[in-house]
């Protein structure tokens, strides 16, 4: 959560989350009020309502567990380091950037009976129902998440938790996250930056491409087998059919 006061981006991990908040602190001329790195929304008085702009990233969700397993392989993040605390031989093997590794780590943090090593509260979730990216995802974008996550029963109930709970955001796709983040400090973001032409002139001619990377998650997702798309598809479910990405696998 990223809260200037007037409005507050909900920085979903692995989304080009890093870029906008850096990016929002160059350009927005309004005070920082709360940082919370990948933390829920909180109203700031005790009873109080959503406020002004909320906008969040999204992105594929394959691609999210491509570059959260890379980032792993780096030695970095916080389910990297949760897993070689609780599991330590099991997450050298895991995390040795084979596309066999990737994919027993896809199984691995898929699996219902893992919640309880992921953290951030997964394993209070409907793991059963929802794979760690949605689970990401609606612990965001909805209302007092804990309490809504625990309504969660059938995909029905999820769809429904999102139409009556969601907060009022704007959707950045990580995929165009330059041109839609250039489309909303024309729009509505303008009010608040130091000088709107100047920031979408530095997204649309200078700013650095989000998904340039020299990591070889692109080239491996080619190589990704049948099966673990589909299960990747089928716990993803709700991403897919909610904006549009997929299928992985017919």
């Amino acid at each position: 959560m990223h809260d200037f006061g007037e409005f507050c981006y909900l920085d979903l991990q692995k989304t080009g989350s890093s870029f906008v908040s850096d990016f929002l602190r160059r350009h927005v001329r309004l005070p920082e009020l709360h940082f919370r790195k990948h933390k829920p929304y909180r109203p700031r008085k005790l009873g109080g309502g959503d406020r002004g702009l909320m906008f969040i990233s999204v992105r594929d969700p394959l691609d999210q567990y491509l570059s959260l397993y890379f980032h792993g392989v780096g030695g970095k993040g916080g389910l990297r380091n949760r897993l070689g605390r609780t599991l330590p031989d099991h997450a050298s093997g895991l995390y040795s950037g084979s596309p066999a590794a990737f994919e027993d780590w896809v199984r691995f943090v898929l699996a219902p009976e893992n919640a309880m090593y992921i953290g951030a509260d997964y394993e209070k979730a409907p793991a059963r129902i929802i794979g760690l990216q949605t689970f990401r995802f609606v612990r965001l974008a909805v209302r007092r998440p804990d309490r809504n996550l625990a309504r969660i029963g059938r995909r029905e109930d999820l769809n429904l938790v999102y139409e009556t709970a969601s907060l009022p955001f704007v959707v950045l796709r990580t995929e165009s996250l330059n041109c839609d983040l250039a489309q909303l400090c024309r729009g509505r973001l303008a009010p608040f930056l130091i000088e709107p032409e100047l920031a979408v002139r530095e997204l649309l001619e200078g700013g650095t491409p989000v998904n340039a990377s020299d990591r070889p998650d692109r080239e491996q997702r080619l190589a990704i087998s049948d099966d673990v798309r589909r299960l990747v598809q089928d716990r993803e479910w709700f991403l897919l059919e909610r904006f549009g990405y997929g299928p992985y696998h017919c």
